[in-house]
């Protein structure tokens, strides 16, 4: 055969090959990945991709041809070949978003982040279908906004989770609240962190603090660290160029 005859040939013979019955298996690869339950299927492509081989169209096929996306989501919080997988996977999934503003947010990769912003803008236009007032979903790195005039202590509350420890947190976010509003960050055991962004929350200009705890059926132990802003924060912060993140408060 001719070089353009066998790209049409292999996809054909590969095709005939998921269903072909493998002696060692006692079973096709389509009828291997099909009898699996959705725990075992993502089990098999974070193998594959922990060892570096290539994932089967067949299994590609499996997880495709099923509901994952609850599945998939905790990908996104593995590898960068996990998170670039699960992204390819998910797409613009509603019950990823959460995750997808914490990864853009986060030190991940240019082409992670950007692959999440992609996706987090899709969700623009359903807000403004759901006719909501007083919206603006803004795209923009926290340390470069909270330096517009606009954005710079407008706010009652700001809140985040899963971005950085609480001392790092403080400086991307309370330059947006106003005085007299309160930065609220959702946390695991904060208690060390608390201690630990003392000094910082003084110079950001945040007073008093508070720790709601409860426990969650499905995560476990988890808080609302709240702290009171009581005077401005100096123009100095955020400082910026990932001093945040390098130097914390």
């Amino acid at each position: 055969h001719r070089e353009k005859e066998w790209e049409d040939i292999i996809p054909k013979m590969y095709a005939r090959f998921g269903d072909t019955v493998i002696k060692s298996l006692g079973v096709s690869p389509n009828q291997y990945y099909a009898q699996m339950d959705d725990g075992q299927i993502v089990a098999q492509l974070r193998a594959h991709l922990k060892q570096g081989v290539a994932v089967s169209e067949f299994l590609c096929n499996a997880i495709e041809s099923r509901n994952l996306s609850e599945k998939l989501i905790p990908l996104l919080d593995g590898t960068e070949d996990e998170q670039a997988y699960a992204l390819n996977l998910l797409g613009a999934c509603r019950q990823a978003l959460p995750e997808y503003m914490r990864l853009i947010c986060s030190d991940e990769s240019e082409d992670i982040k950007n692959t999440c912003v992609d996706f987090a803008k899709e969700f623009a236009d359903e807000v403004k279908e759901l006719a909501l007032e007083n919206v603006e979903i803004v795209n923009a790195r926290a340390e470069e906004l909270a330096r517009d005039a606009r954005y710079r202590e407008k706010f009652d509350h700001c809140c985040a989770r899963a971005v950085a420890r609480l001392n790092t947190l403080a400086e991307y976010c309370v330059p947006f609240i106003k005085k007299g509003g309160s930065f609220i960050a959702y946390k695991g055991d904060v208690a060390e962190e608390a201690e630990e962004a003392k000094r910082a929350l003084k110079i950001l200009g945040c007073g008093r603090t508070k720790i709601f705890s409860c426990q969650l059926e499905t995560a476990g132990k988890r808080a609302l660290f709240v702290a009171d802003k009581t005077s401005s924060t100096p123009a100095l912060y955020p400082r910026g160029n990932g001093k945040e993140r390098k130097k914390p408060l």
